[in-house]
């Protein structure tokens, strides 16, 4: 049987995290595009999406690991760092901030 290109309009990002998905399980691209096309050939359907309710442990997941490495930055009007006695050591810009959040995060540590 011969090989035919398909090509398809997908959001970058969305590109990207399917592509680092795939990449960790040893997959490509060319094995999930054959493997739907399999799957629809067989049962005549799309694959199901989990409804949102299905999802809210993974976003609650997902919050807990943001809110666990984030903080906030204190922007000024302007787009720059603000002054802010509350940003570790009064930083003047975010990668100072940064900086400085790591090596509390490894003072800590030792």
């Amino acid at each position: 049987m011969a090989d035919s290109l398909i090509s398809a309009r997908v959001p970058k990002a969305k590109r990207d995290a399917v592509a680092n998905v795939l990449a960790s399980l040893g997959s490509s691209t060319t094995e999930l595009v054959n493997r739907a096309f399999d799957y629809v050939l067989a049962e005549k359907k799309l694959p199901e999406i989990k409804a949102a309710d299905d999802c809210s442990a993974n976003n609650d997941d997902f919050s807990a690991f943001v809110s666990r490495t984030t903080f906030d930055i204190p922007w000024a009007t302007d787009g720059s760092v603000a002054a802010d006695t509350t940003a570790p050591d009064s930083a003047a810009n975010y990668k100072d901030i940064i900086s400085a959040g790591r090596q509390a995060d490894y003072e800590r540590l030792a």
